[in-house]
């Protein structure tokens, strides 16, 4: 027999995978709903300041955090930004070969081929099928805050930040597999480099600190097998807040840039005590929307959708009915994992509450779909749900999981782009305006944007004159920064998050 066809009957799961690669993903990448986050703007203009080549001087760029950072006193992720500067520049190289597409990125290689593979092979570790794990790495791939930073081009931190939280994950599976499950001590030197590799994540985001319990919960004998390893991890915390307060802020000031004090800065943890009151009242609505988002039960305004919407949504209930009648007939995985998740809420709307408040495991909860896939996985390998049933049951679920993400994605895109009544996202998120509201619709279209965004590359490479390339949508306006380094564009011509300006600068520039 066949060797594909063979293991594709064994592993039916893998055409969940073939969804995700040639259908959803392409789709969701396209112009209709690909864009970039119109702060980007500011994080490009410190990115190529000394030009689209790469120069000894980024080096001394990348620690400019009032430019990366819009002056919020945030040093806390310094490899963001000399991957904002590798990823700026590596566009501007890129638009000499092909038509501009608003979020393509460098970050893509991380989250669509390194993180799937080690979350793969973490599952495998643990003894996961390979069709339960192939349906959760197509599920991980699906969920909200994946496709969030993907189809929105916005600083590398949060996707990087999830590809370093699986790497390390991966990597004390690895060690524990290859030597403490055979009773061999684990070498100095191959935990050194796991000691090291978890050192640097924290300098991508601050929501990498999830490793730490994490890891202390997940992978014990790694941390405790020897008292000198134990020290050394336990040391991490302290580490990087020296890292933090005294020797980041020493290389921002050698590098010619003003003293940060991070204390300053406005999202720091000393505001968790402005808002007790708060932080209780918001927990069980916080909770609702990271558990049943990631799960792709995302609109809530369903009801006011097509019917072929409506139609898959319902039929994606029923699907996860299926798939919990199987689950709830066991026992929980294991109470360590119940206690995790539990704290992973609590931590998740800490920052839903003190942030921002509307985004959702959108972006901002991205760490939670990689606990929530894995506790998944653990959960039905101990069913005995049928691998057919599995994979045919999550064919519905992802097409919801699709439309609702592009309902939610258009709500932001209008907003930052097309600023209408209401001003704020959050009324969407009460329940006050519909996703599928289409009396609201985009100025563009995907096919208006890729041909807007066409005309203008092919214009620029017949060098025409600086009146000719003045007229572009507001949501491509990132051209003329990546098309045009060169050119000395000011803040006010960039600030399309200034709903002051004349409409006439959204609709056309």
């Amino acid at each position: 027999m066949n060797p594909i066809k063979t293991f594709i009957n064994k592993n039916p799961a893998v055409l969940l995978l073939f969804f995700v690669y040639l259908f959803f993903l392409p789709h969701l990448l396209s112009y209709d709903y690909a864009w970039m986050f119109p702060e980007e703007f500011f994080c490009k203009k410190a990115a190529i300041k000394n030009g689209p080549q790469l120069q000894w001087q980024d080096l001394k760029s990348g620690m400019d955090w009032w430019g990366f950072e819009e002056g919020t006193f945030r040093i806390t992720r310094p490899l963001s930004s000399y991957f904002e500067i590798l990823d700026t520049k590596f566009r501007c190289w890129l638009w000499h070969f092909m038509p501009p597409h608003p979020s393509v990125s460098l970050t893509w290689i991380f989250s669509f081929i390194g993180a799937p593979v080690f979350l793969y092979r973490l599952m495998r570790y643990w003894k996961v099928s390979q069709n339960t794990a192939l349906a959760m790495t197509a599920f991980y791939l699906m969920t909200p805050a994946v496709m969030s930073y993907a189809v929105m081009l916005f600083r590398p931190a949060k996707p990087m930040a999830n590809f370093f939280i699986i790497l390390c994950l991966y990597q004390a599976s690895n060690l524990q597999k290859k030597f403490l499950d055979h009773g061999k001590p684990i070498p100095p030197i191959n935990y050194m480099v796991f000691w090291v590799i978890s050192t640097l994540s924290f300098y991508w985001d601050e929501t990498i600190w999830v490793i730490i319990p994490a890891l202390l919960v997940l992978f014990p004998r790694v941390l405790i097998c020897r008292k000198s390893y134990l020290w050394a991890w336990l040391s991490l915390p302290f580490v990087t807040t020296l890292f933090y307060f005294k020797i980041i802020p020493f290389l921002t000031v050698l590098a010619g840039y003003d003293y940060a004090d991070v204390i300053r800065f406005k999202g720091s943890l000393r505001q968790l005590s402005n808002f007790p009151i708060e932080f209780l009242l918001d927990l069980a609505g916080n909770a609702k929307s990271l558990v049943f988002d990631t799960m792709g039960i995302m609109v809530p305004d369903v009801f006011k959708a097509s019917l072929w919407i409506k139609a898959v949504f319902g039929i994606s209930l029923a699907a996860w009915g299926v798939i919990w009648f199987y689950l709830l007939r066991i026992r929980w995985p294991s109470n360590w994992w119940a206690i995790f998740l539990g704290g992973l809420l609590l931590f998740f709307n800490y920052l839903m509450t003190i942030l921002v408040g509307v985004w959702g495991p959108y972006y901002y909860g991205a760490f939670w779909s990689i606990f929530f896939v894995l506790w998944l996985g653990l959960w039905i390998q101990q069913s005995r749900i049928s691998r057919f049933v599995l994979t045919v049951c999550f064919i519905p679920i992802f097409l919801s999981m699709f439309y609702g993400f592009s309902a939610i994605n258009r709500v932001y895109k209008l907003q930052h782009y097309y600023p209408y009544n209401p001003t704020s996202i959050s009324q969407y998120f009460a329940g006050k305006k519909s996703f599928f509201d289409t009396d609201r619709t985009l100025p563009f279209s995907g096919s208006e944007l890729e041909w807007y965004a066409k005309s203008y590359w092919l214009a620029l490479k017949q060098r025409p004159s600086w009146a000719q390339l003045s007229c572009l949508p507001s949501e491509l306006y990132w051209l003329k920064l990546e098309l045009e380094p060169d050119k000395r564009h000011t803040r006010y011509e960039l600030d399309t998050k200034n709903t002051h300006i004349p409409t006439l600068i959204f609709d056309f520039y």
